[in-house]
């Protein structure tokens, strides 16, 4: 297996794990949506700015940045950070 073939198999992988863990959040914390734009509210009311639900995964995608600086080989990490980077964009096709 060329370095290209392994590098290809294991984003394959987190991917495919990044997959798994949105469905289970969604199972254990409800509908995306709904969660995220429940968080914006909150956040919006605390700083006094209007927060888009999109702007909350930008946010948490950073709070996962950060972590990740301090502990690079917690796999958690860049699995949320794909997945909070994913999730907002999507946020923001749909106009959420």
């Amino acid at each position: 297996m060329t370095v290209s073939n392994a590098i290809e198999l294991k984003v394959e992988e987190m991917l495919d794990e990044c997959k798994g863990i949105v469905r289970e959040r969604g199972k254990v914390h409800g509908a995306i949506d709904k969660t995220f734009l429940a968080i914006a509210a909150l956040w919006s009311v605390r700083a006094g700015v209007e927060i888009k639900p999109s702007d909350v995964c930008d946010m948490l995608e950073d709070l996962k940045w950060v972590r990740s600086k301090e502990n690079p080989g917690h796999h958690d990490n860049s699995l949320d950070g794909v997945n909070y980077k994913v999730i907002a964009y999507a946020l923001r096709e749909c106009g959420t």
